[in-house]
């Protein structure tokens, strides 16, 4: 097998605070012909980040929250634009007409058909590396840039009654973990941050999950868990 005809795909997990905080967790897919096609990537389009911000009652119940979401998508894209400060490559906010909009919407509701397949079928077929949504030249044009980069970010945040039951239940599933070797604790809240890199032609060259403990309502936790996911970008020099 030609190395060269596979996606490299890095899983990361970091464990801190493991009984209350959870773990964070990286994964990374990379398209095996990443330096060649990102020599000609000066300019990346970045498209309004979709960013959702719910509250978990006591209950388990999630409500999605308007204004914290709104409150979340701009500490994401000032995020975003600082974090590209400094590196080789140029970021451009992206704000679509009429006419590219629903086209852009389109390409979004396809990559999640395009992320599916690559997790599924990435690895089994590896013969077959190129994942694609199809041509990105009209909103590519419109937006000036060489690729587009797409944010999704989805954050869970607890009310005090269930931060409550969530430190009980923690405390009683490490207790009957410890007598039966199973974790009953209840699955914590969370944050997680989805970016995909895509060339003119829509291949998919980077595409990135990082999942952990953050809360987007907040500049300073927004800023780190962009510069987290992005820790692996092309051109960042690591």
């Amino acid at each position: 097998m030609n190395i060269t005809t596979v996606w490299t795909r890095t899983v990361v997990v970091s464990c801190l605070y493991i009984t209350l905080s959870g773990c964070a967790t990286k994964n990374i897919m990379t398209h095996p012909d990443m330096a060649g096609k990102s020599r000609t990537i000066k300019t990346v389009a970045f498209a309004e980040p979709e960013i959702k911000v719910y509250e978990i009652s006591a209950g388990g119940v999630p409500e999605l929250m308007d204004d914290w979401s709104a409150k979340g998508k701009e500490n994401v894209t000032k995020a975003m634009m600082t974090a590209f400060k400094g590196t080789p490559v140029k970021i451009t906010a992206f704000k679509p007409d009429d006419a590219t909009e629903a086209e852009l919407k389109q390409v979004m509701a396809l990559f999640e058909t395009v992320m599916y397949s690559m997790k599924n079928q990435a690895f089994i077929n590896p013969q077959n590396p190129d994942f694609s949504v199809g041509s990105l030249e009209t909103i590519l044009n419109s937006s000036g840039g060489d690729a587009l980069l797409l944010v999704h970010g989805v954050d869970q945040i607890a009310t005090a009654g269930k931060k409550a039951l969530n430190v009980l239940g923690t405390i009683t599933g490490v207790a009957v973990g410890a007598l039966t070797g199973v974790n009953t604790s209840p699955r914590m809240e969370g944050t997680a941050m989805r970016m995909v890199l895509a060339d003119r032609q829509g291949t998919i060259l980077w595409y990135n999950t990082y999942n952990g403990t953050y809360d987007l309502r907040d500049p300073d936790s927004s800023d780190t868990l962009v510069k987290n996911t992005l820790d692996s970008f092309p051109g960042f020099g690591k």
